[in-house]
């Protein structure tokens, strides 16, 4: 978690709010950062609201009975006290960024809001687009602080920033921190069959596993006194997808947060997250810190 800066709290009034503005508010208080609680009055619901001939209302109004609202909530978590409250209106991705660029704040958190118990809601689905910081993805069912925490790694350059946000979570959450890299099948090439190598088939996988386990521990070796301080864990997983592979791992290690980079430093790069990462971010039964590599 990025929270150096300020943290952004999304807060729809959905059953789950409490939950979002505890852990948001527990952060902040934690790592001493301005804790900004916001309510986005969503465009169309509220132009629905009107086609349903309700009473009427005007913008303002409708801000009051917001800030109202939001107020009434912040005042039940001892930890948010001093919070900032913010009532906007539009496009709630859009309106929840321009508060973030605004503010030039580190980390938002919101729910998941998976009705099913299996995928991302829409608008959280598109906060993790549109954002340009870390977002906390709380699953609607989970209450309590963090005790094992997975973070996913490719091995690349990209893996520094998910390694150091799953330590940050670690430290907070005084968890167990679970670096997990999956490995495409050493005897299998792209399609499935036997792949040719002058070693024996053997040699080359015993090889290939070394090597990955090396590059694993290298990663790492730049935050080798951080991980003296909490408990770490490596796990090098095999498939040909890697996903699906840390998807079950998820449920088999017990981990309760995932960790995982996301990309996007352009217009186009924000709607394209990556395969394995677009999978893992919906298909995680658990809550999910996107990290902004």
């Amino acid at each position: 978690m990025n929270t150096a800066k300020a943290i952004v709290v999304g807060i729809d009034f959905s059953p789950a709010s409490p939950s979002v503005l505890r852990h948001a508010a527990g952060i902040a208080a934690t790592v001493d950062v301005p804790l900004l609680v916001v309510h986005v009055i969503d465009a169309s619901r509220m132009s629905h609201w009107l086609k349903g001939k309700q009473k009427q209302a005007g913008t303002d109004k409708l801000h009051e009975v917001a800030r109202r609202k939001l107020a009434d909530l912040v005042a039940t978590e001892p930890m948010a006290a001093g919070a900032e409250l913010i009532i906007s209106s539009g496009h709630p991705s859009e309106a929840m960024q321009a508060v973030i660029d605004e503010k030039d704040a580190g980390l938002l958190v919101i729910a998941a809001n998976d009705l099913t118990k299996k995928r991302l809601g829409l608008t959280a689905s598109r906060c993790v687009r549109a954002a340009h910081c870390d977002v906390l993805i709380l699953r609607d069912w989970q209450d309590q602080r963090f005790t094992r925490i997975m973070a996913c790694v490719d091995l690349s350059l990209n893996s520094h920033p998910v390694i150091e946000r799953g330590i940050d979570a670690a430290e907070y959450c005084e968890a167990t921190l679970d670096v997990a890299h999956v490995l495409f099948p050493p005897e299998s090439d792209m399609w499935g069959e036997a792949v040719e190598s002058e070693q024996s088939k053997e040699d080359f996988a015993e090889h290939s596993r070394a090597h990955a386990h090396s590059a694993l521990e290298n990663a790492l070796q730049p935050f080798e006194e951080r991980l003296k301080k909490i408990t770490v864990e490596t796990t090098l997983l095999e498939s040909t997808s890697p996903a699906v592979r840390l998807t079950h791992y998820t449920e088999e290690s017990g981990a309760d947060l995932v960790v995982l980079g996301t990309r996007g430093h352009s217009k186009l790069g924000a709607h394209f997250l990556g395969t394995n990462t677009e999978r893992l971010l919906h298909d995680a039964p658990v809550s999910v810190l996107a990290v902004r590599v």
